[in-house]
């Protein structure tokens, strides 16, 4: 309170006590979303899209027949995505990318293919759909992936998880055997340091089972 000799005793003239709650708890949800959409990624599914439940993309697999176009599944991460066969980096935006083309799953050689394992959005569900490589080294050993390709659906059963130890040159290596070999890209379509994951073929298979 204060006086004035013309009007008075008047109100102190303060800053709304509401308004200042208001903006802490405007910052505090800001923050819970902003961490909420920088680790998206690290969930196996995610809540409102189709990759709700963690089995997903296993339901979509045997529900959707082997498509014409390049298609990886990577059946325990819910991961799928369309795999782009030579071309540049901007094929990364939408998938996997095989930076060189000309080797396919029906040759005995070795399919490599990158993706980014990290990509910021302004969204969770665009991070997540833009990093689908961020759980690669949660693959195991045994555990069963799947490429599609000119109508074929072709198996594959991992072998090895290791770290990328060169510039991606060995990773990319057209080898003697039927494999695919999976590992990180950076923006510019560089490989980056990472898991590097080695999946030897079954075959090709018309009816997928599990």
């Amino acid at each position: 309170m204060r006086y004035n000799y013309y009007e008075g005793v008047m109100r102190d003239k303060r800053f709304p006590v509401w308004i200042i709650w208001f903006l802490v708890v405007l910052a505090l949800l800001g923050a819970v979303y902003a961490a909420i959409t920088y680790f998206a990624p690290v969930m196996v599914s995610m809540p409102l899209t189709a990759k709700s439940s963690a089995d997903a993309t296993l339901r979509a697999m045997e529900a959707t027949p082997p498509a014409m176009a390049p298609h990886l599944y990577l059946p325990t991460l819910n991961v799928d995505i369309p795999v782009a066969f030579g071309g540049d980096q901007t094929a990364l935006g939408t998938g996997g990318w095989q930076r060189t083309a000309g080797v396919t799953p029906d040759q005995k050689k070795n399919l490599a293919i990158c993706a980014q394992q990290f990509v910021l959005g302004v969204t969770p569900w665009q991070t997540k759909e833009h990093s689908p490589f961020y759980n690669l080294g949660k693959l195991a050993s045994s555990e069963q992936l799947y490429f599609d390709y000119k109508g074929k659906r072709y198996a594959y059963r991992v072998t090895e998880v290791a770290e990328l130890t060169d510039d991606g040159t060995q990773a990319e290596a057209p080898g003697d055997s039927a494999q695919l070999t999976l590992f990180l890209c950076s923006g510019d379509g560089s490989a980056a340091a990472g898991p590097v994951v080695q999946a030897k073929q079954i075959g090709p298979v018309s009816a997928v089972t599990y």
